[in-house]
């Protein structure tokens, strides 16, 4: 039962759990659901070897995610998830879903094409980029000035990106958090995400954010379990509780391990509301 200020949810058993805004997911829908991260799935959601919107649906709804950012990726490694599905997705799913389109260097449409079509002139909110992936015809680092024109576009309307730094398939070459420092820094007026959370870089990166207040991070599942995670856990609880966000990159795990893991890690129950919500829709602008 969702209470009036649409964040905690009233005790299932004895864990209380909090209305979520999901920050990175996939859900199964058309070309999503022929990525490789669906192709041979074998873990526990029953959406995702399904292949069954109105399964993840339901999931989302068993485990108090009211939003989730469904994020494109054309990518050539593990098939695309193609920008030209969120219109469609949001169309049939639009008050559960918001559409982030993937932008590319050197794409064949522009990136202000893109952002005219998907968000401008559609119901897309932000962008997802990740440069430095090491399966890109040309990696690249994030404060690269051949991304500027983007993230001039970005900043004038204050777009928010997501941008996928850290994780075992980017490039420590590629992910230096000083290189988030400095594109945070020349445009103030672009609301930064960096999902994976910068992960094993953990320490540097959560001082980017501390210094810089439109950088926001999202472990993911690198908020449990792997070296470096707890200190996601003691930076939740102190500097920065405003801007740390829940996050499941579904379906790499699924949606009831994500919210667990944030859950029972030791973050302190009073900042659950703004970590699994509030936090999120502040840097997606969503109160604006």
């Amino acid at each position: 039962i969702i209470n009036s200020n649409f964040n905690v949810m009233k005790k299932k058993g004895e864990m209380i759990m909090y209305q979520a805004l999901d920050v990175r997911l996939r859900p199964p829908y058309k070309s999503f659901a022929t990525t490789a991260f669906y192709e041979g799935y074998k873990g526990d959601s029953e959406a995702a070897r399904q292949r069954s919107m109105e399964l993840m649906i339901k999931e989302m709804d068993e485990n108090g995610i009211a939003l989730g950012v469904a994020v494109a990726r054309e990518s050539k490694w593990g098939g695309a998830a193609k920008n030209e599905d969120l219109p469609g997705l949001l169309a049939e799913y639009g008050d559960r879903f918001i559409g982030a389109p993937h932008i590319q260097y050197g794409a064949e449409i522009s990136a202000a094409e893109t952002i005219d079509k998907y968000i401008t002139n559609g119901a897309c909110k932000a962008v997802y980029m990740e440069p430095g992936f090491r399966f890109e015809a040309e990696p690249m680092h994030a404060d690269d000035k051949r991304l500027y024109p983007v993230y001039e576009i970005l900043n004038e309307k204050k777009i928010p990106l997501l941008l996928q730094y850290g994780g075992g398939k980017n490039s420590i070459e590629y992910t230096n958090p000083v290189d988030v420092y400095h594109i945070a820094q020349d445009f103030p007026d672009m609301n930064i995400l960096i999902t994976h959370g910068g992960w094993p870089q953990v320490v540097t990166m959560l001082q980017v954010a501390f210094a810089l207040p439109n950088v926001y991070l999202s472990p993911d599942l690198y908020m449990r379990g792997y070296p470096g995670s707890q200190e996601y856990v003691v930076a939740a609880n102190g500097m920065l509780k405003d801007r740390l966000c829940f996050g499941s990159a579904y379906p790499l795990t699924t949606l009831k391990e994500a919210v667990d893991m944030y859950l029972e890690t030791g973050i302190k129950r009073d900042y659950l509301p703004d970590i699994m919500y509030n936090n999120a829709a502040k840097f997606l602008r969503l109160n604006k």
